[in-house]
């Protein structure tokens, strides 16, 4: 599908409040559940906001152990949740 440029900057003003909201529930850091290309490029945003991004979760064993933009990435199931 390919978007006409109209299209794009739809899109992006539909979004920004749900981008705004996200950024607010993170203040407090959190975790990127995907360290695929949207959960690196979410954790490079939220970082630039001054957020601390505590991990991700992925299901790619390959990525279990490696870390993007300083941050570990975890494989679901051998994660602990902080409380």
């Amino acid at each position: 599908m390919k978007y006409k440029s109209e299209g794009v900057l739809e899109l992006v003003k539909n979004l920004a409040p749900l981008v705004d909201e996200i950024d607010q529930n993170f203040i407090n850091g959190g975790v990127i559940y995907g360290a695929g290309f949207v959960g690196t490029w979410a954790c490079e945003h939220l970082q630039n906001l001054g957020v601390k991004v505590d991990g991700f979760l992925d299901r790619d064993t390959r990525k279990t152990g490696s870390k993007i933009h300083n941050v570990l990435v975890k494989y679901p199931e051998q994660a602990e949740i902080e409380k």
